[in-house]
């Protein structure tokens, strides 16, 4: 399967049902895109895919460490940032499901959205 483009990403995102979780992805790839360009989804393995983990969630795979994505792209001087993490779609401070489905259905899966139409 050939890695979406960011406007494919995009589209995928803005069918996603739960508006917060739609925000929150939407602004994710928003800076993922404007931090690396096109290039950070072909780091994406979405067999291993995993927003609980740090090494394979989405910054995780870019970075190669969760913390060290969100410590380089929340731009505060260095500080990891949860808060912004949240904002942006790559931590919850709930469960995991949704936002590993919807980072799945965007990056992964056409058909995929949770809750959209199919």
């Amino acid at each position: 399967m050939s890695k979406p483009t960011y406007g494919e990403m995009r589209t995928r995102a803005e069918r996603i049902a739960d508006q917060k979780v739609k925000d929150a992805v939407l602004a994710g790839l928003s800076a993922l895109q404007a931090a690396h360009g096109d290039g950070w989804v072909e780091e994406i393995n979405c067999r291993n895919l995993d927003l609980s983990n740090s090494e394979y969630c989405v910054l995780g795979q870019v970075y190669g460490d969760y913390e060290d994505g969100v410590t380089d792209m929340c731009g505060r001087d260095g500080a990891y940032d949860h808060d912004w993490a949240v904002e942006h779609g790559f931590n919850t401070d709930g469960s995991f499901i949704h936002l590993d489905d919807a980072w799945h259905a965007v990056l992964c899966d056409k058909g995929a959205i949770p809750g959209g139409a199919s």
